[in-house]
């Protein structure tokens, strides 16, 4: 069951090449990100020549600090190292669905990067 979708914190292209995170609150101020990862697996791919960049399945990452690794010396965990749970298409849709509707106050880059996040999910990962 996806959580209940009740404020947008922001909408982001991260630096590894065009995977889009949207991170929203739920009940009880319950934190989470809707990860779409870019395919990087492949990149001289005949099929993503053709096809276009290509992303992997949408996942949905818990925020809560006590539920990813411990930050060590070595290591500091981001966010999107929480418990992830791949998600279909059509979940991405309805997050994005109601995210949209909540993304009253982005900035104009985050509006293009919600709406490049919407037609990823639209067309199922293919560019």
């Amino acid at each position: 069951m996806l959580p209940a979708i009740r404020k947008l914190e922001t909408v982001e292209m991260i630096r590894d090449g065009g995977s889009f995170a949207a991170k929203f609150e739920s009940d009880g101020a319950r934190r989470y990100i809707l990860f779409i990862e870019i395919n990087q697996a492949n990149p001289t791919s005949k099929k993503l020549e053709k096809d276009g960049v290509g992303y992997l399945t949408p996942i949905l990452i818990d925020c809560d600090p006590q539920k990813r690794p411990a930050d060590s010396a070595e290591k500091i965990y981001s966010e999107l190292s929480g418990p992830a749970i791949p998600i279909s298409w059509n979940q991405a849709r309805e997050i994005l669905s109601t995210i949209t509707s909540l993304a009253t106050e982005l900035r104009p880059m985050q509006t293009k990067w919600l709406e490049r996040m919407v037609f990823v999910a639209a067309n199922e990962g293919m560019d």
